[in-house]
């Protein structure tokens, strides 16, 4: 007997500049929605390049993972382009879609294999703003001109945000080739622990504050931790056992260290650096703290939200689409100190409060933002690239 409305299964290769062991906000998008869609049935492989320490060939968490160049410079950027094309040349026939991550190198060797190969491309942006896909490139007459390629040979372009959506309209690109899927978070890695669960955790990962506030992510100047270190020399006259766990690493933690030493706060502030597997960071947190200027859809507070953490965001593009002010977290002004400082310390105060944040926040991703809902949003966007091709 003939199975009937079976299920499509897409043949699909990433492309995207760095991959696991780099951690980025990108680089946890690609490999999330990669097992999903292994998880869902297709076949999906990621092109990359090379960082020290790792093999040309991999397997990480079941995704085949293939790196074809040194990452360190513009030359090997070309030679990315190069050898992804001529992998995806001699793998034609066993690839549907071609899936790139950011306006770089691997949105331009998409741009040639739709061009030259005939492939289906998508081009998925990451960020908004003056340092976001779109700006950046306009900036620059080299920027100008890809962007340009891209309008004529990529297929669909993902926003996952409005703001994206309405900088890629503005240069030009029709909406119908624009779709709107947000980042995704994996629900049963991300969960909330209960209160003794929160201690046992703070005690292994040797955690020494009680109530424990966090930030997750890069130390550069956009993220604006150099706002949240001043603020937090004050919430601990308040609250003299609470403390401040930065994970991350970045260009400014020696800036970052140094403030902390001066303001006489080192006890009550910890520098983790990188954490290659941070969720028992976000699990135990009793409040995340994310102060960035601008933002696509952060991978860091997906992740405390899915784990039930109220959240304090600064207001920017990736905060407006999550955030129902004060009913699934907060949303601030950074440069406005005090207001800031108050809504930490009402959090701090309340245990009844920040559960009752931390559940709407739980509900939010739950509803529109789990990873296996976002999957299902790509399959459904594959589906339609190809039905012209059956």
């Amino acid at each position: 007997m003939r199975e009937v409305n079976k299920k499509p299964s897409f043949k699909i290769v990433m492309l995207i500049s760095k991959f696991f062991p780099a951690v980025g906000g990108t680089e946890a998008q690609a490999m999330a929605l990669s097992r999903a869609l292994i998880r869902n049935g297709h076949d999906v492989k990621i092109l990359t390049s090379r960082l020290p320490g790792t093999e040309s060939f991999e397997t990480v968490q079941d995704i085949p993972v293939h790196r074809i160049s040194p990452h360190r410079n513009f030359l090997t950027s070309i030679l990315f382009i190069i050898r992804g094309f001529l992998h995806v040349a001699f793998a034609r026939p066993r690839i549907d879609i071609v899936h790139a991550h950011l306006f770089y190198s691997p949105s331009i060797l998409a741009s040639l294999c739709g061009i030259l190969l005939r492939k289906k491309t998508i081009s998925k942006l990451g960020r908004s703003g003056a340092d976001g896909d779109v700006r950046r490139n306009l900036a620059t007459l080299a920027g100008r001109i890809k962007l340009s390629i891209f309008k004529r040979s990529i297929n669909l372009f993902i926003a996952v945000n409005e703001e994206i959506r309405d900088e890629l309209l503005s240069i030009g690109v029709p909406q119908g080739r624009i779709q709107m899927i947000p980042n995704g978070v994996d629900t049963e890695t991300f969960c909330p622990a209960a209160p003794a669960e929160k201690e046992k955790l703070k005690s292994t990962n040797s955690i020494p504050f009680s109530p424990c506030a966090l930030y997750l992510g890069r130390l550069i100047p956009r993220k604006r931790i150099h706002y949240l270190i001043p603020m937090w020399a004050k919430v601990v006259e308040k609250f003299p056992d609470a403390g401040l766990m930065i994970v991350g690493d970045g260009e400014m933690r020696g800036t970052l260290e140094a403030l902390v030493r001066k303001l006489g706060i080192a006890r009550r502030v910890c520098f983790t650096g990188v954490v290659m597997n941070p969720v028992d960071y976000l699990r135990c947190a009793d409040v995340f703290i994310l102060p960035s200027e601008t933002e696509g859809i952060s991978n860091s507070l997906l992740q405390a939200m899915s784990c039930a953490v109220p959240v304090v965001v600064a207001k920017n593009s990736g905060a407006d689409a999550l955030i129902d002010d004060e009913r699934n977290g907060f949303i601030i002004d950074v440069e406005k100190a005090d207001e800031t400082r108050k809504i930490i310390e009402r959090l701090l105060a309340s245990e009844s409060l920040r559960a009752e944040i931390g559940e709407g926040a739980r509900k939010t991703i739950l509803e529109r933002y789990s990873i296996q809902s976002v999957a299902k949003e790509y399959e459904k966007v594959y589906c339609e690239l190809l039905k012209d091709d059956v």
